[in-house]
C-alpha cells in the first residue's frame, strides 16, 4: 500500500511538470480522415498522407511488434526543403541511451528522408519495459529517443490529461525533453483524437517536436488495446 501511495505521489509531481509544458505549448489536435482515396492528417499547420499497419495488433509478447510498419509524410512550418518521409516498423534495438528499467529485446524504430534521400544521421526509438511482476503491469513504461536535422530530443510516458495519475497499464500519452532537460512538447492520446504540444513559433525545436508527437500518436500502443 505504502509503495502504491508513493508512485502516485511521484506520478502527481510529474504531472505538475507537464501542466507547465502545456500552458507553454500551442495545443494541435490530430485529425485522421479519408480524401479521395488516400488516408491523409491535419494537425495545425502540418499535414500529409499516411498508411497504419498492425492496429489490431494483440501483443502478449512485445515481440510481435517486429510485423508492425507504419509511415507518413510530414509537410508545413520547418519541412519547407521537402516533404518528410517517415517509415517506423519494429525492429532490434540499435541506439543507446539511459533508462532506469529492464527493456525489450524489439524495440518501434523509425528511419527518416526527404526528397527521396535517406537522411543517415536521423533515427527514432521507442523502448518498452519488459513484462512481469504486479507493478511493471500497473505501470507501463515507454522512453526513446529521436535525432533530426542535428537535434537530438528524449522522451517518456507521462500523464499529461486531468486528474490523478494512478498506475493503469495504459499508455496515456509522452512527455518531451531536450538533451539539457527542458520538457519542451508533448502527446497525450486522450479518447477520440490525439492532442499535441508543440512550441510556439519561432523555437527551434518546433519541427523535431512535431514529427516526435506525429509518430507516437500514429504508433498503436498495445497496451491501449481493447481487444
Amino acid at each position: 500500500m505504502i509503495s502504491v501511495l508513493m508512485m502516485a505521489a511521484a506520478l502527481l509531481v510529474q504531472d505538475a511538470g507537464a501542466e507547465a509544458m502545456m500552458a507553454n505549448s500551442e495545443h494541435v489536435e490530430m485529425r485522421a480522415l479519408r480524401e479521395d482515396g488516400r488516408n491523409v492528417y491535419r494537425a495545425g499547420p502540418w499535414s500529409g498522407e499516411f498508411t497504419v499497419g498492425g492496429m489490431r495488433m494483440r501483443v502478449m509478447g512485445i515481440r510481435s511488434l517486429d510485423r508492425v510498419r507504419n509511415a507518413f509524410t510530414v509537410e508545413g512550418p520547418g519541412f519547407e526543403d521537402g516533404p518528410l518521409s517517415v517509415d517506423c516498423a519494429g525492429r532490434e534495438s540499435s541506439t543507446t541511451f539511459v533508462i532506469t528499467w529492464e527493456r525489450e529485446r524489439i524495440t518501434y524504430s523509425c528511419s527518416f528522408s526527404r526528397n527521396g534521400e535517406v537522411l543517415e544521421d536521423a533515427s527514432f526509438e521507442l523502448a518498452f519495459s519488459r513484462s512481469g511482476g504486479f507493478f511493471s503491469r500497473a505501470r507501463t513504461e515507454r522512453a526513446g529517443q529521436i535525432t533530426l536535422d542535428g537535434r537530438t530530443l528524449q522522451f517518456e510516458t507521462r500523464r499529461l490529461s486531468g486528474g490523478i495519475g494512478l498506475p493503469t497499464g495504459r499508455v496515456p500519452g509522452y512527455i518531451l525533453t531536450t538533451p539539457d532537460g527542458r520538457d519542451i512538447g508533448g502527446m497525450d492520446y486522450r479518447i477520440m483524437r490525439p492532442m499535441l504540444y508543440v512550441p510556439h513559433e519561432g523555437d527551434e525545436d518546433r519541427a523535431i517536436v512535431a514529427v516526435t508527437a506525429l509518430i507516437l500518436s500514429m504508433f498503436m500502443d498495445p497496451a491501449n488495446s481493447n481487444d
